[in-house]
């Protein structure tokens, strides 16, 4: 029988964490062999601190690419964000020009900026005033 009181979420994330104490530890434990409710739930909050964490180590490790290429069509200025979704938008605009790609990752969006503007332009050198900045 499953007793009344389910672990509370931030008990879960904690017990996730390891950061339980002793005496909830031992009643989380308890408490999870034999509720198939939180222990759903605590797979769940599982899989977002493993998100959280890749997330996190992601924007420690890589970093967005800002840039601006002065053409003869003028200027073309490409950047990355990261979107509500967590997908990342590579994105190039300029006078006649406004387009955008959705990616996985923030080194596929750095990628496509990079490819799509040499692809568009394929005869542009970069002057002294063009740039390509990580941020």
């Amino acid at each position: 029988m499953v007793p009344k009181v389910h672990p509370s979420s931030d008990e879960l994330e904690a017990y996730s964490l390891g950061l339980s104490s002793d005496a909830d530890l031992e009643n989380v434990e308890k408490h999870l062999l034999i509720c198939d409710r939180c222990q759903n739930e605590l797979a769940l909050t599982d899989r977002y601190i493993a998100a959280m964490k890749k997330a996190a180590a992601t924007l420690k490790t890589v970093k967005g690419l800002r840039s601006i290429h002065f053409t003869d069509d003028g200027p073309i200025f490409g950047a990355t964000h990261c979107g509500a979704d967590g997908k990342w938008v590579a994105r190039n605009w300029g006078r006649q020009l406004a387009g955008f790609h959705i990616c996985d990752s923030l080194e596929e969006a750095n990628a496509y900026l990079i490819d799509s503007f040499r692809q568009m332009f394929p005869e542009h050198f970069c002057s002294e005033n063009c740039r390509e900045e990580f941020f």
